[in-house]
C-alpha cells in the first residue's frame, strides 16, 4: 500500500515549512519499517493534494488551528479521488473525537498516541475491516523503544529552517528533537492534558544521543530545535541532559518556564550548546497568571531571564493576550513589565479556547464564556481562506471576559500589539 502523511497547509504560518511535526514521522517511520511505501508531504494549497492521487491512505494530524484546513482538503480529496482512505489523528481529534467521529469526513480517526495502533488501521484497511475510530492502547511507557524518525523521508528544505540565522551556525540546516513528553502542570489554557493527561515521560539521555550522533552522521547538521514542553521541569535530568549533549558538539534552542531558570541551570544549559530559549512568559499581570493556573510568579521570571542572558542565552519571550481574567490596565501591566524583563525577540498570540484545555472544559470556573466555535477563526491572524486567497477578518474575541466589555477586550488587544511593536522585537514567525 501507498501511504502518505501529510501536514495540511497552514497558511496564517509566516513559515509554513519551518517546521515538521514529529508525531506523524515517527508513525510513517513505524509503517516503513513494515515494509509500506511511505511518504512525508507539506503541501501549500489543497489543490496540491493531487499529487498524491496514486495514495491508498492519507493521513492527517493536527491542533485546532489545522483541523478546519484538514476538513476543507478532506472535502477536496472526496470530490476527486474518493477511494483514496483517509486516517486523522492529533490533538484536536484526540480532545473532540466525538464530534469528529460523527462528522463522517474520515474513514478512521486515532485517539492518542498513535505508535500502537498505526499499524493495526492500516491492516485492518488492507483486508477491508476498517473501524471508524481507533483508541490508543495507553501511553507508550518506554520512550527508548520507539524507532528513531526516519529523516530522510522529509522532503527538500522542509523543517530545516527552525534558526533563521542557521548559515552563521551551520549552512546545512536544522532538525526538530523531542526529549520527553507531556507535561506536570495543568495551564487553563493548554490542551497537553488531553493528549498526555498530565504525566511527562523521559527519554534516556543515552537514547537521546545516539540518536543525535546518527544525524549528525549521516546529514552533518548540528543545529535542533528541542521542542519538549518544558526541558527544564525536571531538575536533575535536566542537569544530566545538559552534560550529554555538551558532548556532542551541536547547537540548539529549547522551550523552558522562566521560573527555574537559576544560574547553575542556565550555565550548565550555555555550556551544553543552548543557544536560545523560549519562556512562556504569558502575561506580566500576576492576576492572570494566577487565574490561568500558570504557578508561577513575574519577579521570579525576570530573576530567571536576567540569568540566562549573563550565561549569554538569547530569549524569545512568548507573550499572550486576550486571555480570561484580564482586566482594563492588563496592557499596561505588560508594558511595563517588558520593560523591566531582559529579552532578544517577543512573541505575542491572541488567546483562544483550545478544545482540551481546562478553559474549554469548564469556562464558567474561568469567567468566561466561549463565544465561537468556528475553528477557522482560532489562527493566530484570524486569517480564513476565500476562494483560494489568504483574507484576514476583522478579529472578533472567542470568548467573553466577565471582567471586561467586548471593547475593553479588543482595546486590549490592540494596546498589547502596538505595546510589542513598540520594542522593535516583535517576531511573528
Amino acid at each position: 500500500m501507498k501511504i502518505v502523511f501529510v501536514e495540511t497547509p497552514s497558511p496564517w504560518l509566516v513559515r509554513q515549512d519551518m517546521h515538521v511535526a514529529l508525531g506523524p514521522l515517527y508513525l510513517a517511520t513505524i509503517l516503513k519499517r513494515e515494509g509500506y511505501d511511505v511518504r512525508l508531504a507539506r503541501p501549500k494549497r489543497k489543490e496540491d493534494f493531487v499529487n498524491f492521487r496514486d495514495a491508498d491512505i492519507i493521513c492527517m494530524s493536527g491542533t485546532t488551528l489545522e483541523y478546519p484546513m484538514n476538513v476543507e482538503c478532506v472535502k477536496w480529496l472526496r470530490g476527486h479521488f474518493p477511494d483514496i482512505k483517509i486516517f486523522i489523528g492529533g490533538s484536536h481529534v484526540t480532545a473532540m473525537y466525538q464530534d469528529v467521529v460523527c462528522s463522517d469526513l474520515f474513514d478512521a480517526i486515532c485517539v492518542g498516541e498513535g505508535e500502537s495502533v498505526i499499524i493495526n488501521m492500516v491492516r485492518d484497511a488492507e483486508r477491508d475491516e476498517l473501524k471508524s475510530i481507533y483508541f490508543s492502547n495507553g501511553f507508550v511507557k518506554d520512550l527508548n523503544v520507539i524507532p528513531f524518525p526516519d529523516r530522510t523521508l522529509i522532503e527538500g528544505e522542509y523543517g530545516r529552517n527552525i534558526f533563521v540565522n542557521r548559515k552563521s551556525y551551520n549552512s546545512k540546516g536544522s532538525e526538530s528533537l523531542i526529549t520527553s513528553r507531556g507535561c506536570s502542570f495543568n495551564c487553563a489554557f493548554c490542551a497537553t492534558h488531553s493528549m498526555w493527561n498530565g504525566r511527562t515521560r523521559y527519554r534516556s539521555t543515552e537514547n537521546i544521543a545516539s540518536e543525535i550522533k546518527q544525524i549528525v552522521e549521516s546529514t552533518g547538521r548540528r543545529q535542533f530545535g528541542i521542542w519538549d514542553d518544558n526541558l527544564t521541569l525536571n531538575r536533575k535530568r535536566c542537569m544530566e541532559l545538559c552534560a550529554v549533549l555538551k558532548e556532542c558538539g551541536i547547537i540548539w534552542r529549547c522551550l523552558v518556564r522562566g521560573d527555574n531558570l537559576d544560574s547553575e541551570i542556565c550555565e550548565a544549559l550555555a555550556t551544553a550548546g543552548c543557544r536560545e530559549i523560549w519562556p512562556g512568559i504569558e502575561s506580566g499581570d500576576q492576576r492572570v497568571l494566577d487565574f490561568l493556573d500558570k504557578r508561577i510568579d513575574t519577579e521570579k521570571m525576570l530573576e530567571g531571564c536576567r540569568n540566562a542572558k549573563k550565561a549569554g542565552l538569547k530569549i524569545k519571550a512568548l507573550f499572550m493576550i486576550g486571555t480570561p481574567g484580564e482586566r482594563a490596565d492588563t496592557p499596561e501591566l505588560n508594558r511595563d513589565y517588558i520593560h523591566r524583563l531582559d529579552f532578544d525577540m517577543i512573541t505575542l498570540s491572541t488567546f483562544t479556547p483550545l478544545p482540551g484545555s481546562p478553559i474549554w472544559n469548564n469556562p464558567e470556573r474561568y469567567n468566561c464564556e466561549i463565544l465561537s466555535t468556528d475553528f477557522s477563526k482560532y489562527n493566530q491572524y484570524n486569517w480564513v481562506m476565500e476562494n483560494g486567497k489568504k483574507v484576514e477578518r476583522e478579529y472578533e474575541p472567542m470568548i467573553h471576559n466577565k471582567f471586561l466589555t467586548q471593547e475593553q477586550m479588543k482595546g486590549n488587544i490592540e494596546r498589547m500589539k502596538a505595546y510589542v511593536e513598540e520594542t522593535g522585537k516583535y517576531n511573528r514567525g
